[in-house]
């Protein structure tokens, strides 16, 4: 059944390939890199280490687009298994749904290409509190090489999971082209936490989720100063009484360059998104930020907001922000806003007055502008706070 999917998709690929800047969604990001990229295919070995293990987690790692063969599990209430020919149909039967290939260049490349996926199911009415920490390793990749991780996450009914994804190469080049789908169904709730720290590489991430009736997600990304880092987040509300609250930080410098485009379609009514991205740039860093809220006609009773804040810290620095909303019901509540400047020179002065260094002062009034993101969200295992405080102390 996997052969046939990615026959499809090689096909679809042969006719689409990646999208240039001449499209409106890709006008920032220059997607050449990707296509003269060749699959990787070559055996470099995994040197264990447990630096990025969580202890009392789940811990599962995908290396250079592999899952490593020890991590197939099978306990009350949770499943976990790679996605190969030797697994059921009935496995496979919503793989490759949420999102599809016909449309898209960038799914289709992944589905055409990808060699191993990993597949986490929740069992309906089970709460799944231990972590499940899925650490997404690039290394050795030639700057001519290119890796396809893929992730298919399905919560049944009234299930909950919580799931840190954390992104990493050692020192590598290359390109990863990343898919992720998020199922969830009625009354299901997931959490999630997204860090890139893969500053090295190219990448391009795609996250899909499909919700259902009174399913809830919670989701915060960070990525730091990446190389180029294009995500893609694309939300289908097709249940009623549907919650969710996404967080996006970006923090660039160096010549980062780093792209998030968001669709959050609300195509069932009575249900609330709120979609925050805060973004933090210095030296010559470049930040785009392009998002829709869709409000489909029959949608009543949607309540929803998308903010883009960014602060800039140097001259060089710059930010494109596009926040969208497209409205075809009057029974909404929707808004959206997009804010772009330097620190705020009264706080900074009240600071000064308190006899507080100028350097202190500015890493408060930083610190501050990310803590408004990162204090709705609970990432302490990911040790994030802290990172984002080492971040701010290098400047």
């Amino acid at each position: 059944m996997i052969n046939n999917i990615q026959n499809k998709a090689k096909q679809s690929f042969i006719e689409l390939g990646y999208p240039d800047r001449k499209s409106e969604d890709w006008k920032y990001t220059n997607t050449d890199k990707f296509s003269q990229c060749i699959p990787y295919n070559r055996d470099i070995p995994f040197n264990d280490s447990d630096s990025f293990l969580i202890d009392d987690s789940i811990n599962i790692i995908i290396y250079n687009g592999s899952v490593l063969n020890n991590h197939n599990y099978k306990i009350d209430g949770l499943t976990i298994i790679h996605l190969d020919e030797s697994l059921s149909k009935e496995s496979l039967k919503n793989f490759s749904k949420i999102v599809t290939n016909n449309k898209n260049g960038v799914v289709a490349h992944n589905t055409a290409e990808f060699t191993d996926a990993l597949h986490i199911s929740i069992d309906k009415n089970f709460d799944f509190n231990i972590p499940i920490n899925i650490i997404e390793i690039s290394s050795g990749l030639r700057d001519n090489e290119i890796v396809f991780p893929r992730i298919y996450v399905h919560l049944e009914n009234s299930s909950y999971a919580k799931i840190f994804i954390r992104k990493l190469d050692d020192n590598s080049c290359g390109c990863t082209n990343f898919l992720s789908e998020f199922y969830c169904e009625d009354s299901s709730s997931i959490e999630i936490v997204y860090l890139n720290e893969a500053k090295n590489q190219k990448s391009i991430d795609s996250l899909y989720f499909e919700q259902e009736d009174n399913s809830q997600i919670k989701f915060l990304s960070t990525s730091f100063g990446n190389d180029l880092y294009r995500s893609n987040i694309n939300v289908d509300i097709n249940g009623n009484n549907c919650f969710n609250d996404f967080g996006v930080l970006i923090l660039g410098d160096r010549k980062s360059h780093t792209d998030f485009h968001v669709n959050m379609n609300h195509n069932k009514g009575n249900s609330v998104s709120n979609f925050l991205c805060r973004s933090m740039l210095r030296d010559r860093a470049k930040g785009y930020f392009n998002g829709k809220i869709f409000v489909k006609e029959y949608a009543s009773l949607t309540d929803a907001s998308l903010n883009n804040n960014n602060l800039l810290l140097s001259n060089d620095s710059s930010m494109q922000s596009n926040p969208q909303l497209e409205i075809n019901n009057e029974d909404v509540k929707c808004a959206h806003g997009s804010t772009t400047g330097n620190l705020d020179q009264d706080s900074l002065f009240y600071l000064l007055s308190r006899s507080i260094t100028q350097s202190q002062a500015e890493q408060i009034l930083i610190k501050a502008f990310a803590n408004k993101l990162l204090d709705m969200h609970n990432c302490k295992l990911l040790s994030i706070d802290q990172k984002v405080q080492n971040w701010i102390e290098q400047k």
